[in-house]
């Protein structure tokens, strides 16, 4: 049932009971059963900071944003809390989208420690959430489970500004006045006084996260995911290089922050790959930019929203097979060429991704190969048996075996051959890639090898069958 949100572009304030919150939606009006775009953004951070992947969503998708409680032009509660955690930001939205009538399904749209309470809002509503896109969020072992921000980092970036020191005030690719209008909320005294609340609870918020073991529940099935990677351990190194500069810290304070920088990116790429965990079917994508992706970046983030919304009828068909999920998660091949040449719910499913940083686990070429090749060796398995049945009821009346039967069998168990180097490449590429942790590929590519076995015993079989019906023909 259509709502007053599902429509046209309006804003409002609605009222949860003792404040009222801010309330945006725009776009084209929505289709029966098609998702809303539902924007969660990251500690101390409004809706302003979104203006241009709006701009580039609103054309194509129904979007909806809000500001929660004490941020923009949300109302902060009579009584504020010290700490504000994700359970209580998921739990206030629930409440909140119910009184506005923004009626699910829901495409979730999460930035930094927005992910959390993302991932909290997908434990209270796992049936209306249908795909979510994390744009360099957190997780519950951002930072080593430790309070953001830590204290020696702090003292090291001291009174420096975030933005000219991150370098994002040059970056940014906001209309002058649309950035004015994002500083102006940073400096207000309730941004802050939220925000600090926030922080506080942000370490409680990853222990409570941690222990709902979403990653190994799988807890979005199979519904799309994107997770857009960012590039934080950058924006960190400049702050420590500005403050070191500024003379701000103890040696003490500058050695902590300097053996942080040096895991941090390995470890911000295995937080960020763990995301996908959620699901069986989602993609990785590295950005240019630093941890603000949506304000340098905007079209990238409009990109993974437009792969969702414009596949999403399609990926609930009951008829879609591994192969067309795989070809949307990488987004690289045509998917038409598989559902034309390979058998549905077989093999290779979800062996790599577009963008990702990691070599993919097997060439375009290598993969159409191996593919082609199922059909082929499919095919040629049955006019091998017919020509052999044709054989048998034409024995009598054949003077001597047909000379192009040991020619076919030879050129095929030659292709065969050439076949198995392909899978020995492919099985290479896919254990030694830590694409082989998310999708299971070791036991994809020993299903393969075992189809290729059988097939392989069956055509020795059709070969000694031949060899021995042209010896009795002979005769």
């Amino acid at each position: 049932m259509a709502t007053t949100w599902d429509a046209g572009e309006k804003s409002a304030m609605v009222s949860i009971g003792t404040h009222a919150l801010f309330l945006s939606a725009s776009g084209p009006g929505r289709k029966p059963g098609a998702p809303v775009v539902l924007l969660m953004p990251g500690s101390g951070s409004t809706v302003d900071e979104w203006v241009g992947v709006r701009r580039l969503v609103t054309p194509f998708a129904r979007w909806v944003e809000y500001d929660r409680p004490g941020l923009g032009r949300s109302e902060s509660p009579v009584a504020r809390p010290d700490a504000i955690s994700a359970v209580s930001a998921a739990g206030e939205l629930d409440v909140f989208l119910k009184k506005a009538g923004v009626a699910p399904p829901y495409l979730i749209v999460c930035h930094s420690c927005g992910g959390l309470s993302a991932r909290e809002f997908l434990h209270l509503r796992p049936n209306d959430v249908v795909g979510m896109v994390f744009v360099d969020a957190n997780t519950e072992k951002s930072f080593d489970g430790g309070n953001w921000p830590l204290p020696y980092i702090s003292n090291v970036m001291g009174d420096l500004d975030w933005n000219e020191g991150t370098g994002l005030t040059a970056n940014q690719k906001l209309a002058k006045e649309e950035w004015e209008v994002v500083l102006k909320m940073q400096q207000d005294p309730q941004h802050h006084l939220t925000e600090a609340a926030e922080s506080q609870g942000y370490k409680a918020s990853q222990t409570v996260l941690a222990a709902k073991k979403q990653f190994e529940k799988q807890a979005l099935g199979d519904r799309a995911i994107s997770v857009i990677r960012g590039n934080a351990p950058r924006d960190l190194q400049r702050m420590y290089d500005a403050g070191v500069a500024a003379g701000n810290g103890t040696e003490e304070d500058r050695r902590l922050f300097r053996e942080y920088l040096e895991s941090a990116d390995e470890k911000d790429h295995l937080w960020q790959e763990e995301i996908l965990r959620l699901s069986s079917f989602g993609r990785l994508v590295r950005s240019t930019s630093g941890h603000n992706v949506q304000m340098v970046e905007p079209e990238l983030v409009a990109e993974e929203i437009r792969w969702f919304t414009t596949n999403f009828f399609f990926f609930l068909s009951p008829t879609m097979c591994f192969y067309d999920r795989y070809i949307f998660a990488c987004g690289d091949i045509e998917w038409a060429c598989f559902r034309q040449f390979c058998p549905k719910n077989t093999l290779l499913r979800h062996v790599c991704g577009k963008k990702m940083e990691m070599e993919p686990p097997v060439s375009r070429p290598t993969l159409c190969r191996i593919c082609l090749e199922l059909k082929k060796k499919t095919e040629r398995i049955g006019e091998l048996k017919s020509h052999i049945r044709r054989m048998k009821r034409e024995g009598s009346q054949d003077d001597e075996a047909d000379p192009r039967n040991d020619f076919l069998i030879a050129t095929d168990l030659q292709r065969i051959e050439d076949l198995r180097e392909d899978l020995v490449l492919l099985q290479e590429h896919a254990t030694t890639s830590k694409v082989i942790s998310r999708f299971n590929a070791v036991d994809e590519i020993d299903k393969l090898e075992d189809a290729h076995d059988a097939i392989n015993d069956e055509r020795v079989q059709f070969q000694k069958f031949a060899k021995t019906l042209a010896l009795v023909l002979e005769e």
